[in-house]
């Protein structure tokens, strides 16, 4: 009788377990949500914001002769988690665009390829978060 009983509970314990270590798991991966800013070597600025739904919103400053900024945007987008570091994104609209691999440097780095030839290899800063 004493047999019966503990091999639900063993079933139960390693249920418990595996599932624990599976939200642990989850919740370790870094997160890209928030806003980021990168900035170019003539000092336009540069903005995604990525939402937690997998969609994102980004746009541009352009820094004029007079230190002045026009802003284009804000456009619509998507994006994707490859794995834990690297992020493929796309405009939104038919037939839409690559706007490039984003790459997790570092908690609050992103070096962005390819995408749009100004963005290219642009380093993007976290400025907030979720």
């Amino acid at each position: 009788m004493k047999r019966v009983i503990l091999a639900p509970s063993i079933t139960l314990a390693i249920a418990l377990a595996f599932g624990l270590i599976y939200f642990l798991w989850a919740h370790s991966q870094s997160s890209v949500v928030g806003v980021w800013k990168g900035t170019d070597e003539y000092g336009h600025e540069y903005y995604f914001e990525f939402h937690k739904d997998g969609t994102l919103t980004w746009w541009d400053r352009d820094r004029s002769h007079d230190g002045s900024f026009k802003k284009r945007g804000p456009f619509r987008g998507s994006y994707r988690c490859e794995d834990r570091k690297t992020i493929e994104a796309k405009s939104a609209g038919w037939p839409s665009d690559s706007l490039g691999t984003l790459t997790l440097i570092s908690e609050d780095e992103l070096k962005q390829k390819g995408g749009h030839a100004m963005r290219n290899n642009l380093l993007y800063r976290r400025v907030a978060g979720e």
